[in-house]
């Protein structure tokens, strides 16, 4: 998401009403965790948990097999 923040001064030029709102909310949520801007440091803490989170879900999907199915066979949209 800290990297969306660089295309955000082309975003507000060029995006539509409803890209800016998204973008406002993305923040918004991203704001809870990691501030209103998040340093360095808090970047790099950040990635490293995510890094941790990946492999500790492919650790439970290596035991726990996970098979993702449509929930009907109609086209949702058309």
């Amino acid at each position: 998401m800290e990297e969306f923040r660089l295309a955000m001064p082309m975003v507000d030029e060029v995006g539509d009403k409803g890209m800016q709102k998204a973008a406002e909310h993305y923040y918004a949520v991203a704001a809870d965790w990691w501030g209103e801007k998040p340093t360095l440091d808090q970047f790099i803490a950040g990635y490293a948990r995510r890094g941790t989170l990946i492999r500790r879900l492919a650790e439970v999907l290596e035991s726990h097999p996970l098979v993702l199915l449509p929930v009907s066979a109609e086209q949702a949209f058309k």
